[in-house]
């Protein structure tokens, strides 16, 4: 992907984050408790494209170590406590 693309790109999520957000609520998706139930309650759990991040508070909710590298600083600071790489 060439820069301008992905610039466009970012401009768009930037945008239309906090509609996304709404519009799909806090509750964690239906698959996630068959997901967090095939992982040792001490796992690392590293989220990419994380959307929204109602699996990620979630998981942090529950005590799992969620990396979040593809958050924007908008949703990491929603998702206070959470071990999120630069």
């Amino acid at each position: 992907m060439n820069e301008s693309a992905d610039a466009a790109t970012l401009r768009f999520y930037g945008k239309e984050a906090e509609k996304y957000c709404e519009r799909i609520g806090s509750a964690p998706t239906s698959t996630l408790e068959e997901f967090l139930g095939r992982l040792p309650r001490d796992a690392t759990i590293l989220e990419l494209g994380c959307g929204s991040g109602r699996d990620s508070a979630e998981m942090l909710r529950r005590g799992y170590d969620v990396l979040l590298p593809m958050a924007r600083r908008k949703s990491r600071s929603r998702l206070s406590g959470s071990s999120i790489d630069p």
